[in-house]
């Protein structure tokens, strides 16, 4: 093997591992726009309280049952302006502000057009989870959840 042949060779392995890193680091991104395309938030029903957490570096917001007024199904919502939080694409979370509500706690999905409204006495809290069926089924059982919570609470 002469030495043009030996370079060619030599080139030709060094393109491959090039084009080996570039397939990697496009499938280590694809991956990581998948897995995070998806907002991520819970919900966590308590014994006194609903909870709903965004991240660790968002400061969750706590529904006391004992404070609920009432709960609505909203068809559609009006997010307004943003005082603090985060807004994206895939998630609305923080305060927010706006004609209707005045200023009220958001956490929703923008993909997702339903809301469910909860009323307390000085906070309205708006958020939805999932999808449009999963927060109007959400919102059919949170009264009597509630309602359960609060009579469980009177008892003990």
């Amino acid at each position: 093997m002469d030495l043009k042949e030996k370079l060619l060779k030599t080139i030709s392995s060094k393109n491959q591992q090039y084009m080996l890193l570039i397939i990697v680091l496009v499938a280590v991104t694809l991956y990581m726009l998948m897995v995070r395309a998806e907002a991520s938030y819970s919900l966590d029903f308590g014994d006194t309280s609903m909870t709903i957490s965004a991240s660790d570096e968002m400061e969750s917001i706590v529904i006391p049952y004992e404070d609920v007024q009432y709960i609505e199904l909203l068809d559609t919502y009006e997010v307004g302006t943003m005082i603090s939080g985060k807004s994206d694409r895939l998630l609305y979370y923080g305060v927010f502000q706006n004609e209707l509500y005045g200023e009220y706690l958001l956490c929703v999905r923008p993909s997702v057009e339903n809301a469910i409204r909860i009323n307390m006495e000085d906070q309205v809290v708006i958020f939805n989870y999932e999808s449009e069926e999963v927060t109007a089924e959400l919102c059919d059982t949170m009264e009597d959840f509630i309602a359960e919570k609060l009579t469980e609470e009177q008892v003990k």
